[in-house]
């Protein structure tokens, strides 16, 4: 069923997938799992494995290759997501819930399917302009670190772990960015994404209208992607900020600035949420001058609104070792 011999991990189907890919067509599945269990404590002490997964279905579409459209391309991801989390089951205590993050990173945002990307791509100037719009999670240009760990607290864009109205996949919304190559390594880039928390929902994976909108979510970054040695040791360097202009509470004031859990008055009404991130990894090591193994350093820092976030900054520090055996 496998093969070692291809590109693909099943074969070239007869050289169906070479004559697709040669048209302009690039399908692709994926199926991914992850598994935890509590060997010891937890709010529950009862000793317990869950299991989660995510299929990926989708692929791009050359447009040049098909409708001679220069420097397009048409993407399209639809995700299903279902298992149960060793977290809500096992670890938190249910009567106070958990500001963490989930021990399974592909556990939540509704165990359903979603389009999660569906986004037309277009470049200009050899790739200098790039322009992509439709339906995209913010997390897949915009604090974009990949996912190497299971654990979500170190997985994806950080941003969307406590900034209330950011969605990192699988949730996708109506949105565009363009981005500006000033080098090949050098880069800016600006987006304006939907905010609307309906998106949330379980049954809303496949809502393509924006009923329950209340408001846009504007991101702005600029990054450095250098290839240092004679090597090309890989290095990503970024910092950006987002502004988002829905009213939101204040988890801790009333309208009169005094603790509404003391007062009992409703929250402040806040004109706007705002926060940044930074984010830098570098390759230090190759194996045998390959640079597609080594040890990778990166640390990730993330500043939220305080007044309406349950958080006030996340931090994170990091090794990886690819291509160890």
């Amino acid at each position: 069923m496998f093969s070692s011999s291809s590109r693909w991990m099943t074969g070239d189907w007869g050289g169906l997938r070479t004559e697709l890919l040669d048209k302009g067509y690039d399908f692709q599945f994926s199926y991914q799992s992850e598994s935890a269990a509590n060997l010891r404590g937890g709010y529950d002490h009862d000793h317990t494995a869950r299991y989660t997964d995510q299929f990926n279905l989708g692929g791009a579409i050359d447009l040049e290759k098909v409708l001679g459209w220069n420097d397009a391309n048409l993407q399209l991801l639809i995700t299903e997501r279902s298992g149960r989390d060793i977290t809500n089951d096992r670890l938190t205590d249910p009567r106070t819930g958990t500001i963490g993050s989930s021990v399974q990173e592909n556990y939540g945002r509704g165990q359903t399917w979603r389009i999660t990307t569906f986004a037309y791509q277009q470049k200009y100037f050899d790739n200098v302009l790039d322009i992509k719009v439709g339906r995209l999670p913010i997390g897949s240009d915009f604090d974009s670190t990949g996912c190497v760990f299971q654990n979500n607290s170190m997985c994806g864009g950080l941003v969307g772990h406590a900034s209330t109205v950011w969605y990192n996949s699988p949730v996708g919304q109506w949105g565009g960015r363009i981005k500006v190559n000033f080098t090949p390594q050098i880069y800016g880039q600006f987006g304006a994404y939907e905010y609307n928390p309906t998106l949330l929902d379980s049954n809303n994976g496949f809502k393509l209208n924006t009923s329950g909108r209340e408001g846009t979510t504007y991101v702005a970054e600029v990054g450095w992607t250098p290839s240092l040695g004679a090597a090309g040791m890989a290095g990503k360097y970024m910092v950006g900020g987002y502004w988002n202009n829905a009213t939101a509470n204040d988890v801790l004031k009333d309208g009169n600035g005094n603790f509404k859990q003391v007062s009992g008055q409703s929250a402040d009404q806040l004109d706007g949420r705002y926060g940044m991130y930074a984010y830098a990894r570098q390759q230090i090591t190759t194996f045998n001058g390959d640079a597609k193994r080594g040890l990778s350093l990166f640390t990730h820092y993330s500043q939220y609104d305080k007044r309406s976030s349950t958080l006030d900054w996340q931090a994170q520090v990091g090794a990886i070792y690819a291509g160890l055996v």
